[in-house]
């Protein structure tokens, strides 16, 4: 629910263009266990299982780090809902 009305202050923020970008050196690995730690609380189907792997080495983009990982929580719950379900896993 807290998720939502972030999402949502942010949405009314952007249309009235008062919205501040911090952009930065950000580790994807770092942004990414974070969403994987906070997608174990959407997984509301049992049939649905999380397996990340990620490369060792640094990957490192330039960018608002709250932003990635809005974009990244928003894409993990869209396919945790739109999975097919596993026949025979």
């Amino acid at each position: 629910m807290g998720r939502l009305v972030d999402d949502l202050l942010f949405l009314a923020r952007s249309e009235a263009r008062s919205i501040m970008i911090e952009r930065t050196d950000v580790v994807l690995q770092e942004i990414i266990g974070d969403v994987l730690i906070d997608g174990q609380n959407l997984r509301r189907r049992k049939d649905v299982r999380l397996r990340p792997t990620q490369p060792e080495a640094p990957v490192v983009v330039f960018g608002d780090p709250d932003r990635i990982r809005q974009a990244l929580l928003i894409a993990l719950d869209n396919a945790i809902r739109l999975a097919p379900s596993r026949a025979n896993d």
